[in-house]
Formats: C-alpha cells, sequence, structure tokens
C-alpha cells in the first residue's frame, strides 16, 4: 500500500490546527488543499480474532469474532528495525485469568520492559500449538493498571496488574499459555463482538 494512501486510510484527520489570536478565538489553520490541516497525530489499526468461546469449533465454522480498534497517539509510522515499535513477552499467569489480573512478563532481552508503564494497553495473544494442537488464534487487549518494581534478581521479568475481559481456561480451569504485546501511545482500546 502506499504511504500516501495509507496515511489517508490510518491517521485521522480531526485533530485540526489552530492559531489562537489575541481576542482568543481559535481559527483553524487552511491546508494546502481545501480541506482543514490537520496535525495527523492519531492513528489507529484493528484486529480481529475468533471469540475464545468457540475454541473447540473448527476455523471454518466459527460464527463469532472479537474484533478491536486501537487508537494511538504520536506513533511512528515508519518501520526501523533497529528499533521496533512493539515488545513482546512471554506471560506467566499469577492468578486464574479473570478480568485480566496478575501476570509476571518475561522479556527476552534486559531493558526491553522500559517501553511501558501503568497507563499503557497490551494485547495478549495465542496461536495454535502454544499449549496444544487444539488452541486458536486469540487476541485480547488489556489495559495495565499497575507495574512492579524491577527485581534485581530477575531483571527481564516486571509483574503487572491487567483490567479487562477474562482470557481463556483451559480444561483443567488453568489460563492459557499467551504472549503479550506491548504497543507503545495507545489511548484506548474499543471492541466490538461481531458474527458473521
Amino acid at each position: 500500500m502506499p504511504l500516501e494512501l495509507a496515511n489517508r486510510l490510518f491517521r485521522t484527520q480531526d485533530d485540526l490546527i489552530f492559531n489562537i489570536e489575541d481576542d482568543q478565538r481559535a481559527k483553524a489553520v487552511a491546508g494546502t488543499t481545501t480541506a482543514v490541516a490537520s496535525m495527523g497525530d492519531y492513528s489507529w489499526f484493528f484486529t480481529v480474532s475468533p471469540n475464545v468461546n468457540e475454541a473447540a469449533t473448527v476455523f471454518a465454522e466459527k460464527e463469532v469474532y472479537d474484533v478491536s480498534v486501537a487508537v494511538l497517539y504520536k506513533r511512528a509510522l515508519h518501520y526501523d528495525a533497529t528499533a521496533p515499535d512493539a515488545t513482546s513477552a512471554s506471560v506467566t499467569w499469577l492468578s486464574g485469568g479473570i478480568g485480566g489480573g496478575d501476570v509476571a512478563l518475561t522479556f527476552p532481552n534486559l531493558g526491553d520492559d522500559a517501553v511501558f508503564d501503568d497507563t499503557d494497553w497490551l494485547m495478549l495473544c495465542r496461536r495454535p500449538g502454544d499449549v496444544s494442537t487444539a488452541d486458536i488464534e486469540a487476541i485480547v487487549w488489556y489495559r495495565i493498571i499497575n507495574v512492579d518494581e524491577p527485581d534485581m534478581a530477575n531483571p527481564t521479568t516486571r509483574t503487572v496488574s491487567l483490567e479487562g475481559p477474562d482470557w481463556a481456561l483451559n480444561t483443567s480451569g488453568v489460563p492459557r499459555a499467551a504472549t503479550a504485546v506491548i504497543v507503545p501511545n495507545v489511548l484506548t482500546v474499543y471492541n466490538a463482538r461481531i458474527e458473521r
């Protein structure tokens, strides 16, 4: 997709540029075209995955999907392999996965945990093969509500508290394996369930 088209589709034009005059009235600054100029600071992307309640359903027969739209502020929209815009971590459940809960995130490299704080969002992902061949793909967004201080004995692991939907459990009642993906600058996430 050409960059110009991607910018038009995935950047909002609602953050207008204003000049505040001496009399405190705001006037929109005219752009180079007939449209009013915008900063382009807001972008978005969406994720779609089968609903976790249809875990036992054959993929071709799945009817319910979870759709999430992540809204970002000032996200770098260029790809730089030396400075990735997302970080992944393995997840160890410290609670039952109900309403999110507490997890230990283990990062592959020391310092990878510096990309988030307790105002960010992360998505938990599960791929077939993470626990068994019966697993389905799943993407579920959670708001980070607390980040514990790093433990010097285990510097690549951070404990965080998550708020969001229940995570899928296996037949033993234990939360299924997951990988966390932390995308910086997410302001909010809108979720909807659709049926085909």
